[in-house]
């Protein structure tokens, strides 16, 4: 078994998935989206749904991107209708300057967790199971987060 710390230098952060429409927060976030098995893709510029329908597997609920990559618009509904119920990235956000509030209401809509600002960099594309769970606070719309990835 092989451990990886993919937290990033800052620090982590998860967005609840009521993070931008509701009082509910990250308490509301059950420990079964942010553990389990998660598919690790590396992805670079924009991640379009063609992109996505060619790297995700069929029953992928958890998925991290590894490289500079944004979600576009339709990368997101793709998503949104996969119930994707964790997205990763490397990243300070998902979408991109013009898109990114977008992407992530399109996403946290279908009650898609967002985690930001992981360190992927150690990590090679394939299946892990992931630990990222958020510190509980009421109210509290996102948070910092460890996030460890474990390769049986």
């Amino acid at each position: 078994m092989k451990l990886y710390d993919i937290s990033g230098e800052q620090f982590s952060a998860m967005d609840a998935p009521r993070h931008l429409m509701t009082e509910e927060g990250t308490a509301q976030t059950t420990l079964d989206r942010s553990l389990g098995i998660c598919q690790v893709a590396e992805l670079e510029g924009k991640v379009t749904r063609e992109v996505l329908e060619e790297v995700m597997e069929e029953d992928c609920e958890r998925l991290l991107i590894r490289g500079d990559a944004q979600i576009t618009r339709d990368g997101a509904d793709y998503l949104a209708e996969k119930k994707l119920v964790l997205l990763g990235v490397e990243q300070e956000t998902v979408g991109n300057e013009t898109s990114g509030n977008d992407v992530h209401q399109q996403l946290l809509k279908k009650g898609t967790v967002i985690v930001e600002n992981l360190n992927l960099e150690k990590v090679t594309s394939g299946h892990y199971f992931l630990v990222a769970a958020p510190i509980q606070k009421k109210h509290q719309y996102g948070g910092p987060i460890r996030a460890v990835l474990i390769e049986n």
